[in-house]
């Protein structure tokens, strides 16, 4: 799939990760000394339902989502992180695994804090 299809869930992208930053991961896709499919399993996405929007806003961790901030029949993933390198680094196409489990996907509702309708997320330093 391409990575530009896809959405983001949640509005902001924390920079830091576990022995990397989001940065040096883009520039290493760019220059080509990290394949995507080394960045750990494919990143879950899901279809957004109208159905969806009946599940109302959840917290976790200080976060809240609510699904009626996403569009209707857009692909959406579970891991923004990943899907915000790929998008930067101009990858045209990446391994998915869909994800239809409504009671997984609702689990994760918290994540969804787009304030954009999924079109970029703010990288946090």
């Amino acid at each position: 799939m391409n990575p530009s299809d896809i959405g983001f869930t949640q509005n902001t992208i924390n920079n830091q990760g576990k022995g990397y930053t989001m940065q040096g991961n883009i520039e290493a896709l760019q220059a080509g000394n990290l394949n995507p499919n080394e960045m750990g399993d494919p990143i879950r996405v899901f279809l957004k339902t109208s159905e969806m929007d009946n599940w109302g806003s959840m917290t976790k961790n200080g976060h809240t989502g609510d699904p009626q901030n996403l569009i209707n029949e857009q692909w959406y993933t579970l891991d923004n992180r990943r899907l915000f390198a790929f998008q930067k680094a101009n990858i045209e196409s990446i391994n998915v695994q869909v994800i239809d489990s409504p009671r997984y996907i609702r689990g994760q509702s918290w994540k969804f804090t787009t304030t954009n309708w999924e079109k970029d997320a703010t990288l946090l330093p």
